[in-house]
């Protein structure tokens, strides 16, 4: 099984922001690149700091005793770069590193096509089109227990990991990250997005 690594939007949890002039160099760090110097990341929200610190960006930070737990768990497809984040006083606060993602596949994505739509109701009356259930070619995955698309046009920004991740972090309480099952994400379908197959 397999389950997509992101941020669960706790108010509480301390959240960080990056600078739009650093935007690439924390894309690319996320994806496993080497950075020459560490990236800053300042406070946007929140004052708790948990096991995971996530930048409004979609860029996971995680805890020195994470990174332990991950290399005692001999999980694979996973790096660390240097990183200074800031607290509300512009004060460095230690024991984070950021998290880069080096297991790979061709790509993680949706089903788009039109016949492949759920739809949901609304609050207020009426029906919403979803994209349901990401997926990923398995003979394209290198076999990482934490890995993404190679694609950044085909869903480049999902975190896919391994239901040893799953059952690692849920044995050791691992906080302010969400596991979700692929089967179980959906995105509301915007219509240019649809794909059309209907003559």
């Amino acid at each position: 099984m397999f389950y997509t690594l992101s941020d669960p939007m706790i108010r509480s949890a301390f959240c960080g922001k990056v600078g739009s002039a650093h935007l690439d160099a924390f894309w690319a760090a996320k994806r496993g690149m080497p950075q020459d110097s560490p990236l800053i990341v300042r406070h946007s929200g929140g004052k708790v700091l948990r096991d995971f610190v996530w930048a409004a960006t979609g860029v996971p930070m995680i805890a020195d005793h994470v990174i332990h737990i991950l290399q005692s768990a001999s999980i694979s497809g996973w790096s660390t770069y240097s990183i200074r984040i800031l607290d509300q006083s512009d004060q460095d606060i230690q024991g984070f590193s950021g998290l880069g993602v080096t297991g790979r596949c061709a790509w993680v994505g949706f089903d788009k096509r039109e016949e492949a739509l759920v739809w949901r109701a609304n609050p207020g009356g009426g029906q919403s089109p979803f994209f349901s259930g990401l997926r990923f070619p398995r003979d394209s995955w290198d076999g990482s227990d934490i890995f993404v698309g190679d694609d950044l046009n085909a869903g480049g920004a999902w975190i896919v990991v391994t239901n040893k991740v799953h059952e690692l972090f849920r044995l050791h309480k691992i906080t302010n990250c969400e596991l979700e099952p692929l089967e179980e994400v959906e995105l509301l379908a915007q219509s240019s997005a649809i794909i059309r197959t209907r003559n």
